[in-house]
């Protein structure tokens, strides 16, 4: 799935998402139109969008998120999304090229892999789940799942977010806004945003989330697959030791995305109903360099600095380089190992369990993701609940052992 982890060495599976504290600053909970926000030389009213910010990163000022390049006419971040090829420009009339390099399975190949044992080992492309999917399907009848349609199906439901510059990488679900506001976001602000934000909400895939105004459940619009149906570690392991929720619904305006990160514990799944996004998937065993693009000796020319820093997926794919020979001008090049992936309508890109990835929105999206953990997986798996937690460690032994370890400890 796509999510705001650190790509990094060691993680046990709770390094996932530290919650963010809030640095001792108060969010105003009164409607926006009584807040303004003092500039150094204007006063505004505060937007949803705004008061979302603001809860996300309190110690941030509002114009902290906007990009310097926002009215500069310069290239960087423009992208043209060709039927093999993305084009994201990186300033001054410069150009990186990525090309899908991703075999295409059908879906149907694994229709009876009830464990998921002979999925690839590689990222892949399936194809064909969505096909019976109620909510693709409804295409149709004009019901598209589209940003637009969904704003005129919800009655101001909340949805949370996540995305942002650096300075907000680690607060997935922080702030909330209405998909109506969210849809004027995306019209006059998100251009603006270094990072645009992003709606990851997980509570509207629950099993009793109604979500659109017809009152029909979420989760019937969408089928499983039966390769993704049994969740193994669910079979050993409580619910609290999952260090994220396990599905997802991503509404993404261009320029949006996840930085680069990976999933130690689970394999993920994501099913795109509209627009397009791009991959770009690395190994376990890739070296650091290929993921940290600013390690490169020049970590204090970018945005935030510091050598474990996180690029917003937009930043990422400005720095990586091309992936293939049309760069003139002998900057870096991808790393031979990824895996660049241009999803469209209906594909489900599968992400084996490891691996390494950065997700673009490249056009505006809507995706369903989910994670589980495969049966062939729990012998790598365990292993890092165990290191990571000693609750874990001990979970499911009696409570007198637990209790009678600790006082021999003097704990």
């Amino acid at each position: 799935m796509e999510c705001n982890r650190k790509a990094g060495r060691g993680g046990g599976p709770h390094t996932a998402l530290p919650a963010r504290e809030r640095c001792g600053a108060v969010v105003p909970a009164a409607s926006p139109a009584h807040h303004r926000h003092a500039g150094d030389s204007c006063e505004r009213e505060y937007s949803e969008t705004d008061l979302a910010k603001l809860s996300i990163a309190p110690e941030a000022k509002l114009e902290d998120w906007m990009s310097p390049d926002s009215d500069t006419g310069t290239n960087k971040g423009e992208i043209t999304v060709g039927e093999n090829c993305v084009v994201v420009g990186i300033g001054a009339g410069r150009k990186n090229y990525f090309r899908d390099n991703v075999e295409r399975i059908p879906g149907s190949v694994f229709a009876d892999d009830v464990h998921g044992d002979n999925l690839p080992h590689l990222p892949t492309v399936l194809t064909g789940f969505l096909d019976e999917w109620p909510a693709y399907a409804s295409r149709e009848a004009g019901k598209s799942w589209s940003l637009r349609d969904l704003v005129a199906r919800t009655a101001g439901r909340k949805v949370s977010l996540d995305g942002g510059p650096s300075f907000a990488r680690m607060s997935m679900c922080a702030g909330s806004v209405s998909l109506a506001e969210y849809e004027r976001y995306s019209e006059n602000e998100s251009g603006k945003d270094s990072a645009p934000l992003y709606v990851f909400d997980p509570s509207i895939l629950g099993p009793r989330s109604t979500f659109c105004d017809d009152g029909s459940l979420v989760r019937d619009a969408f089928d499983t697959p039966a390769c993704f149906s049994r969740d193994a570690a669910a079979a050993v392991c409580d619910e609290k030791f999952r260090p994220l929720p396990p599905k997802w619904l991503l509404i993404g305006v261009v320029r949006s995305g996840t930085s680069i990160h990976d999933h130690p514990t689970t394999v993920a799944w994501n099913a795109l109903l509209v627009g397009c996004k791009l991959w770009c998937c690395f190994p376990p065993d890739v070296d650091e360099s290929a993921l940290l693009l600013n390690l490169d000796g020049n970590s204090s020319e970018h945005e935030g600095g510091g050598e474990d820093f996180d690029l917003s997926a937009l930043e990422w794919f400005c720095r990586a380089g091309s992936s293939d020979g049309e760069d003139p001008g002998g900057r870096r090049h991808l790393h031979k190992s990824a895996k660049v992936i241009i999803q469209r309508p209906g594909e489900v890109v599968f992400l084996p369990i490891g691996w390494f990835h950065v997700v673009l929105n490249v056009e505006a999206s809507t995706a369903l993701s989910m994670s589980l953990t495969l049966r062939r997986d729990l012998p790598s798996v365990l292993p890092l609940f165990l290191e990571a937690e000693r609750e874990f460690a001990l979970w499911g032994r009696p409570n007198s052992d637990l209790d009678r370890q600790e006082s021999d400890s003097g704990s």
